[in-house]
């Protein structure tokens, strides 16, 4: 099941891609015409003010292009359509159809969460266009005096219009900083993997190792639990390295830490310590379960195929790697990870010295 991380940081992936902010654009657009499109009927209808209505109907078509220029892709194009068009209908609005009392140019209160909204990093100059732009239309509206509108409500009616508006500025600054919100926490857990994965393999790094390491032994020390490290180390990488490439010693390195990950208790902690050297950490186990382990990794490593093209009649050859383990173990007795990781290294160049592709088992003691 999938974390509530993993799930924001998918949802603010999702909300910064252009076809999804193209989905939203087209979107907004649709509603803004159903709403203008409704006013148009109410200024026939009820109202009888056939040159608001057909105001309105032109601003229909004209938000409509907005739609023409997603389906040519000319994204940016129809983000500054739209917004262009925006605040000119809300400026006929307010200076013309209707006077400044009721409000309807604090729906231009929208535009600075919604330029940010829908357009990309790379668009700040258009975002700080359209910002200025209906800035300065803001002000224009709430200095204009209309003594003869188009249309004239009731002073209940213009308070309600007024309301409703500030309501929906409201929910669209919210729905904006979550969003915002989605997309720090995205970043948030950018970093954190960056900071304690390693880039290649994808398992723990070294620092991670550490932190964790010195934690579990000072668990092991508190209640005098058993605590076991095996230390690997690829046979003969610097050989792969040399005759097949780094990009074929890389994919080794990759399918080892695959094999070493899938292979352990959710409990224990894998890292890549080193170049080709990886550390597992095993909570509350022995040191003879350590070796049985040990052992059965390394069979699973030794099990790997490695496809390669060879130069000569593009025939295909596999490659197998090996890796070495050494072991250690402690208890109360351990004074640090330091000296965990140190018998594991000694008890791995003894399993070198023996032929490599084995496993040699070290017990701390003080």
């Amino acid at each position: 099941m999938q974390s509530i991380d993993t799930i924001n940081s998918s949802v603010a992936n999702a909300l910064n891609s252009p076809e999804i902010k193209a989905n939203i654009t087209n979107t907004v657009t649709l509603v803004t015409c159903g709403l203008t499109l409704f006013y148009a009927m109410y200024f026939w209808f009820f109202l009888e003010k056939p040159t608001a209505t057909l105001i309105n109907l032109l601003f229909v078509v004209s938000y409509s292009f907005t739609f023409l220029f997603t389906y040519k892709h000319f994204k940016k194009t129809a983000k500054i359509w739209f917004f262009s068009v925006f605040i000119l209908h809300i400026v006929i609005l307010t200076t013309q159809v209707f006077s400044s009392s009721v409000g309807f140019h604090y729906f231009l209160l929208i535009l600075p969460s919604g330029v940010f909204l829908l357009f990309d990093e790379n668009e700040q100059v258009e975002r700080i266009l359209i910002f200025f732009l209906g800035l300065i239309a803001f002000f224009i509206c709430d200095s204009y005096e209309n003594f003869n509108p188009l249309v004239t409500l009731p002073a209940e009616l213009e308070r309600a219009v007024f309301v409703i508006s500030i309501l929906i500025v409201m929910l669209e600054n919210f729905f904006v900083m979550f969003v915002f919100s989605l997309d720090i926490s995205r970043h948030q857990a950018e970093l954190k993997e960056m900071a304690t994965k390693d880039v290649l393999t994808g398992i723990n790094n070294r620092r991670t190792f550490m932190l964790v390491g010195d934690e579990l032994i000072a668990h092991a020390k508190r209640y005098n639990k058993q605590l076991s490290l095996i230390l690997f180390d690829i046979d003969f990488f610097k050989k792969i390295n040399d005759k097949h490439g780094h990009l074929v010693g890389d994919e080794a390195l990759k399918e080892v830490a695959q094999v070493l990950k899938n292979n352990i208790r959710a409990s224990d902690i894998i890292a890549r310590y080193g170049g080709e050297e990886f550390v597992v950490l095993l909570p509350e186990t022995d040191i003879n379960a350590a070796k049985i382990l040990a052992d059965s990794l390394r069979e699973q490593v030794a099990s790997i195929i490695i496809p390669l093209q060879s130069n000569h009649q593009n025939s295909q050859i596999d490659l197998r790697c090996t890796i070495s383990g050494g072991i250690s173990c402690c208890s109360i007795n351990a004074d640090s990870l330091q000296a965990l990781v140190k018998q594991a290294d000694i008890a791995l160049y003894q399993a070198k010295d023996a032929g490599r592709n084995c496993t040699v088992s070290h017990h701390l003691v003080k």
